[in-house]
Parts: structure tokens; sequence; C-alpha cells
């Protein structure tokens, strides 16, 4: 009872000043979500486009642009960029690309970039992809 008479507002003033934290800490939150769910998309689809596209060691940079229009309709974005680097028995294929982040944006960083990247032994068959980072 004494509660409901109480007119000082420590609780109103309490739960002003938390809002803010609250609100920042659920927008974090989405925006990492966000992030992560972003980059499981693109590297599910970097591996999908990897293992469709043929004779990659020969193809080099045509293979490049294969697997970039691949990724880039997949994720229904076109902003991903692929590498692809050569050696003798290997290649490397690296996917980035960039996330909105609104909440982050608040902080000055209104994208994140998001890498995922895959190494092809020419010596393994097809279904031995290294794993990516």
């Amino acid at each position: 009872m004494r509660f409901w008479k109480d007119t000082n507002g420590n609780i109103a003033i309490m739960g002003g000043s938390l809002a803010l934290p609250i609100v920042m800490l659920l927008g974090l939150g989405v925006d990492y979500t966000r992030v992560s769910s972003q980059k499981s998309v693109l590297e599910n689809t970097m591996h999908n486009a990897v293992y469709t596209v043929k004779d990659l060691f020969r193809r080099g940079r045509d293979a490049e642009l294969e697997i970039a229009g691949m990724v880039n309709s997949n994720t229904g974005r076109s902003t991903a960029r692929v590498n692809i680097e050569i050696d003798k028995n290997k290649l490397r294929i690296s996917v980035s690309d960039q996330v909105k982040t609104p909440m982050w944006s608040v902080m000055g960083q209104p994208e994140t970039e998001i890498m995922t990247s895959v190494i092809i032994d020419k010596n393994r068959t097809a279904g031995q992809l290294a794993t990516s980072k």
C-alpha cells in the first residue's frame, strides 16, 4: 500500500535512465544476429557455388566471375566480392560482403564486413574441401 502512495518519482527516474542502455543492448543483439545470419548464408552459398563450378583450376578468373554471380544471386544482393588465388596445387577462394548494421551505425560503423574463404587442394576429390575460415 505504501508503494502506491509514494510520489517521489524514484521508479520513473530509474526506469528512464535504464531505458536507453536496454534499447542499445537489444539493438546490438539484433545487429549481431543479422551479421551472423548473413555470414552463414554467405558460407553456404559459396560452398554450393564452388561445388557447381567445373574446372576451377583451369578456368581461374572466369570461375571468379561465375562464383560471384552465383553468390550475389543466392544472397539476393549484388555487393559480394570474390577473389581467387591460384597456386600450383591449391586454390583459395575468398568471398566478402558488407552487412548494414543500423544500431552499430550510431557508434560510427554503418556496415560490417563479413568474409569467408575455402582452400581447394588439386589432389583431393570434389567432396574434400578444406575448412573455411
